[in-house]
């Protein structure tokens, strides 16, 4: 009796050392992930604010064509050149502001 006792008790602490010693190697890899997830939604984050203030320009630079078509402005090439200039040089001064974080 005494002797399956010890071979239980050995068994169990056996079991344990092996949890022990997983555990202790998946430690890393868990703060290596959630570190990784964090930084993910970050970036997300920064993506998003990024479409909105796209999206944002556009609506803006759809209104004002509307309104330069409403007073006929764009009839000669001359006007379709002008907006052309525009749109380049809003998405010029854009590219700067939108530059993304690299992931780490």
């Amino acid at each position: 009796a005494v002797v399956s006792t010890q071979s239980g008790h050995y068994g169990r602490g056996f079991k344990f050392e092996r949890y022990l010693a997983a555990n202790e190697q998946t430690g890393p890899s868990n703060k290596e992930l959630r570190n990784m997830i964090s930084s993910l939604q970050a970036h997300n984050t920064l993506l998003k604010n990024e479409v909105s203030r796209s999206k944002k320009h556009a609506s803006e630079l759809a209104s004002q064509i509307s309104k330069w078509k409403d007073k006929q402005v764009l009839e000669g090439t001359d006007a379709m050149e002008l907006v052309k200039e525009l749109v380049v040089k809003k998405e010029k001064s854009t590219d700067c502001d939108s530059a993304l974080i690299p992931l780490l």
